[in-house]
């Protein structure tokens, strides 16, 4: 992968289907690829679903978070779904896409603030000061600050970075202080023991595991969590 490869999103549509399938987009994390093991899994139960599901992955590094979002619109607006499935920093985009076309939005383990344990002593404020300061550096210097464990313990990304620049984390922490508000419609799936968002602004269904829940032992009754919440938001329309 070049470097002006890398930042740009990269999509892959699950079951093309036709227009009778349920269609889901599903915003994927920071870190995540198409070519994660997890996937073959989730392929499979998409395609015994018979959804038809855009899986969208976000660049590593961006320093323009309206850009890399408009990327994730255009690509939304060609599929045209009927859900929207985020996970993490996917999640962070997904609260700024408009509900005007879909149905219901489903944010798994949302990155919507910082925890406190990986901010500079403790403060935000200090953490967005000199991350302001730094904002013209796109070398990933910053360390993620979570371990491998911490996703889950079953299919794990083999190829997640581990450092990230300044510059993406500038525009993470300015999205995350103007986060549009939340909706009656809007689900929220998380593990309250999740190390690398902070739950504090997290409400809605828990699991056990890690972070991801496409990499945690319950998944597939995740998974059917999952299938009813789409399933009962077609059958309220």
């Amino acid at each position: 992968m070049n470097k002006e490869e890398s930042l740009t999103i990269k999509q892959e549509i699950i079951n093309p289907g036709d227009k009778e399938m349920k269609r889901v987009a599903f915003i994927m994390g920071w870190g995540n690829t198409l070519k994660d093991e997890w996937l073959p899994w989730f392929r499979e139960k998409v395609k015994r679903e018979g959804w038809s599901v855009l899986v969208i992955a976000l660049p590593f590094e961006f320093n323009n978070f309206q850009q890399i979002k408009a990327d994730i619109v255009a690509a939304l607006n060609d599929f045209k779904g009927e859900i929207l499935l985020c996970h993490s920093m996917g999640s962070l985009f997904g609260r700024y896409i408009s509900l005007k076309e879909y149905r219901m939005r489903i944010f798994l383990s949302p990155f919507w603030k910082i925890p406190k344990r990986t901010l500079i002593l403790g403060s935000l404020f200090l953490s967005q000061l000199m991350l302001s300061l730094l904002k013209w550096c796109r070398k990933p210097i910053l360390s993620r600050n979570f371990s491998d464990a911490d996703i889950g313990e079953i299919d794990l990304p083999t190829d997640s970075p581990r450092y990230i620049s300044p510059a993406t984390m500038n525009e993470v922490i300015t999205a995350q202080s103007k986060l549009p508000e939340l909706t009656e419609s809007d689900q929220t799936i998380y593990s309250r023991d999740d190390r690398v968002i902070d739950t504090t602004v997290c409400k809605g269904i828990t699991y056990k595991g890690g972070h991801f829940a496409f990499c945690v032992e319950d998944r597939d009754a995740i998974f059917a969590t999952l299938s009813r919440l789409i399933d009962e938001s077609s059958s309220s329309q």
